[in-house]
């Protein structure tokens, strides 16, 4: 999961970008189960929840993921760059490229 959060985290800063990125190597800030990454561009905002192929959601991220979705912010638990990375470009307008 740590890479797969490095590459697209790195991929969605060079289209412009403000990503915030959850921090795991002290006590967090923010909700418990928050998504990974918290990605804007131009006024818009998504979600993404990263996650390494089998891996699972906690009851916590289950939690926080659909107030998020009931909020009106567009949240996606992914297994892939490409799926995060064209999540993002659509819901954020980023450039495709």
């Amino acid at each position: 999961e740590k890479k797969l959060n490095e590459l697209v985290t790195t991929d969605l800063r060079r289209r412009g970008a403000y990503v915030i990125v959850s921090r795991t190597d002290q006590k967090p800030t923010i909700r418990r189960g928050h998504p990974d990454l918290t990605v804007m561009h131009m006024g818009l905002a998504c979600c993404i929840e990263l996650k390494a192929h089998g891996g699972r959601l906690s009851q916590h991220q289950r939690e926080c993921i659909e107030d998020l979705k009931r909020s009106g912010i567009p949240t996606l638990v992914s297994y892939s760059f490409p799926e995060a990375i064209d999540f993002a470009v659509n819901i954020l307008e980023l450039p495709n490229q």
